[in-house]
C-alpha cells in the first residue's frame, strides 16, 4: 500500500533517451573505488567510481561503453568492487579472478576480456551484508558486537 496515495504516480527516478535502457543497478557507498560491469559474452571492465556522474533524479544517464553496431553485447551485472576482491565464476569449471585483474578503462572505452568463459556461465555473487540495530530511545547509545557471520558457500574440509 503507497504511503503516498491510491492513484499516486511514484516517483521518476531516471530520464531515458529514446531506444536508451536501464541495464543494470547496483548500491555503492562512498568507500567504493570501482563498479565492475560486465556484459552476456562475459567481457568486463572496470571504472573509477569519480568518473561516474551522480545527480539528482530525474536526470538523463551516461552510457558506460561505445555504441557497437557490429557484435553488440549487453551490460548484465554493475557491482561495486574493491581491488582485493575475488570474483568467482563456474563455466563448468570454476575460476577465480582478482577484482584488480580486470582492467580500469575509462568510460567511453569498450570492454575487455581478461577471463575466457564458456557459454553459459555464472558468477556466484556473495550475500550483501547489513546490520539492523534498534535502540530504544531511553537506552544507553552502546553498541554491542555480537555478530554472527555465517556464510552459504563453506568448502567441506575432507
Amino acid at each position: 500500500i503507497p504511503a503516498t496515495g491510491v492513484k499516486s504516480k511514484g516517483v521518476k527516478a531516471m530520464n531515458l533517451g529514446k531506444g536508451d535502457a536501464l541495464a543494470w543497478g547496483c548500491v555503492m557507498n562512498a568507500e567504493d573505488p570501482a563498479v565492475l560491469y560486465m556484459t552476456n559474452v562475459g567481457q568486463m571492465k572496470r571504472i573509477h567510481t569519480e568518473e561516474i556522474v551522480f545527480g539528482n533524479r530525474p536526470m538523463k544517464g551516461n552510457l558506460i561503453c561505445k555504441r557497437l553496431k557490429t557484435n553488440p553485447s549487453i551490460v548484465t551485472l554493475a557491482k561495486a568492487v574493491s581491488a582485493g576482491e575475488e570474483l568467482i565464476f563456474k563455466d563448468p569449471e570454476r575460476q577465480v579472478l582478482r577484482a584488480s585483474e580486470v582492467p580500469l578503462k575509462p568510460r567511453e572505452s569498450g570492454f575487455g576480456s581478461p577471463l575466457v568463459l564458456k557459454d553459459g556461465w555464472n558468477l556466484y555473487r556473495g550475500i550483501d551484508e547489513c546490520r539492523i540495530i534498534d535502540i530504544p530511545t531511553d537506552a544507553d547509545n552502546e553498541v554491542h558486537e555480537d555478530v554472527e557471520r555465517l556464510s552459504l558457500f563453506d568448502e567441506k574440509e575432507g
